[in-house]
């Protein structure tokens, strides 16, 4: 409970970026992964989504697969309120796997292993042999087709409507112009309100294109 908060002066995008092409190509070779697992997490973690461990589970071919779920801790567990089980439970895993209590996966033998490891690379790979592909050009792959295209709305036609609306808008402006600055307050100050916002809701209203999806915010 409330431990020493640390975190780095500046985050590297760069090394996000790629770190972020490579959990395609992790998340495909899981199932290479025999071993005796113990998964621990918490359920609260603000900082890694609790379900990357259930990725992790259901796709490893582990037989031992020890899944330690914490409820009173966020991110950091060894600093937190479930520190002392997470030892508890750490120590008891280990023991497991030394007394020869938990074994490999028993599906696959090494030769399996490695013929799995083989037909994931080869299935990558274009059969054209003048222009083979790798995991480098898979990385380009996903970039390219990852690649931000900046929108480019078409002009609008302003119609009847919105002139007379953008003409009042300026009347108004005038109007508010006049009330400050000249000996004109015969209604004060709303006819120019009224009129502004009458016309800035017309004006967005009218200028809506009817490709726009409002389902998925507003369009000013």
């Amino acid at each position: 409970p409330n431990p020493p908060k640390h975190s780095y002066s500046r985050t590297p995008l760069k090394a996000l970026d790629s770190l972020r092409k490579l959990w395609r190509i992790v998340e495909e070779d899981l199932y290479l992964i025999d071993l005796p697992l113990m998964v621990a997490y918490s359920i609260n973690d603000h900082a890694v989504d609790p379900e990357n461990s259930t990725t992790i589970i259901d796709n490893v071919f582990s037989v031992d697969i020890r899944e330690v779920i914490f409820e009173k801790s966020f991110h950091n567990v060894p600093l937190d309120y479930d520190a002392e089980q997470l030892n508890i439970k750490s120590k008891l895993f280990i023991e497991d796997v030394l007394a020869g209590a938990l074994k490999r996966g028993t599906d696959f033998n090494e030769r399996d292993l490695v013929d799995a490891e083989f037909d994931s690379i080869v299935s990558g790979l274009s059969l054209d042999q003048s222009s083979p592909t790798t995991y480098l050009d898979q990385l380009d792959q996903i970039e390219t087709s990852e690649k931000f295209t900046a929108p480019n709305p078409k002009a609008i036609d302003l119609d009847n409507t919105q002139r007379i609306f953008i003409a009042l808008l300026g009347a108004s402006f005038l109007y508010f112009i006049a009330y400050l600055f000249l000996d004109f307050k015969i209604y004060g100050p709303w006819p120019a309100v009224l009129g502004f916002l009458s016309s800035v809701a017309v004006i967005i209203w009218r200028t809506a294109r009817a490709e726009d999806d409002f389902d998925d915010g507003a369009t000013l």
